[in-house]
C-alpha cells in the first residue's frame, strides 16, 4: 500500500513525499533510479530470503526484501531487516519498489508459478535486469534460463533448514561478482555458526549443495580453479 510505498522511498532511498516533490519530477526519479543500482532485490522471506539476507549483511551490500506475508514482514521489521509486504507478483507493485532498476534480483520464492510470475513481471519492465531465481527443478529451471540475464539454480537439498540454504546464498554472492574463496570462507563461517559444533556430514552435504549450484550457475571447477589463481 501507499505506506509501505512511502516507508521504503524513505528507508532505502532517502526520499520523501516532499523531496520527491521538490527534486522535480523526472530529475527527482532519475537521481532514485541511480541509488537503486546498488540494491539488491530479494522477493521472499522464507528460509532461502532469510539467509540470502543474513549473506548480503555480513558482505554490507544494500538490500530490500518484498514478502506478501504479513506476519513474516512484520517479524522480519522487528528484527530491523528492510522487509517490506508487497505481492512479488505484481507487476505494479514491482515497479512501485523500483524492482527493475536494483543491481540484482534474487527471486527466493519457493512456489515454482510465483517465482516464474515474478520473473516474468520483472522481465516486462527491464529486460536487462539481472535475476538469480530459485527453480523447481530442472524443467522449471531450463524454462527460466532462456531469459535473457536469468540465471536459475535448483537447489538440490531441503531448503527448511537454514545450514542447507547457505549455498543458495553463496550462490546469490557469486552472481554479485565476490570471490569464490570469500563465498566459500562465508559460507564456512555460517556453517559453523549454525551447528555451533564441527559436524564433517553436513560440511560434506553443505559442499556437495555448492558444488552444484556453481555447476549449475555455468562455473566449473576449472574456471574457480583460475579465478583463485589470477587474483
Amino acid at each position: 500500500d501507499d505506506s509501505e510505498r512511502s516507508r521504503f522511498r524513505e528507508a532505502v532511498l532517502g526520499a520523501s513525499a516532499a523531496a520527491d516533490a521538490e527534486a522535480g519530477g523526472a530529475e527527482g526519479s532519475l537521481a532514485q533510479r541511480v541509488k537503486m543500482k546498488d540494491v539488491v532485490v530479494v522477493l521472499g522471506y522464507g528460509a532461502i530470503g532469510k539467509v540470502v539476507c543474513e549473506m548480503l549483511d555480513a558482505k554490507l551490500c544494500r538490500y530490500v526484501v518484498l514478502e506478501k506475508d504479513e506476519n513474516k514482514a512484520t517479524a522480519a521489521r522487528d528484527d530491523g531487516r528492510p522487509v517490506f509486504l508487497g505481492d512479488a507478483t505484481d507487476g505494479s507493485t514491482l515497479e512501485a519498489f523500483m524492482a527493475g532498476d536494483a543491481r540484482l534480483v534474487v527471486a527466493a520464492i519457493a512456489d515454482a508459478k510465483a517465482c516464474t510470475d515474478s520473473v516474468v513481471a520483472l522481465k516486462r519492465i527491464n529486460a536487462q535486469l539481472p535475476i538469480l531465481a530459485r527453480a523447481a527443478d530442472d524443467t522449471h529451471r531450463r524454462r527460466l534460463a532462456r531469459l535473457r540475464n536469468v540465471q536459475a539454480v535448483v537447489p538440490s537439498l531441503a531448503s527448511d533448514s537454514k545450514l542447507l540454504s547457505l549455498p543458495f546464498g553463496g550462490a546469490v554472492l557469486r552472481a554479485l561478482d565476490y570471490k569464490r574463496e570469500d563465498v566459500d570462507g562465508l559460507i564456512e563461517e555460517s556453517r559453523r555458526k549454525a551447528l555451533g559444533i564441527f559436524d564433517g556430514a553436513s560440511d560434506n552435504l553443505v559442499r556437495e549443495e555448492q558444488a552444484t549450484l556453481l555447476e549449475q550457475l555455468g562455473l566449473s571447477d576449472r574456471e574457480v580453479k583460475e579465478e583463485v589463481v589470477a587474483s
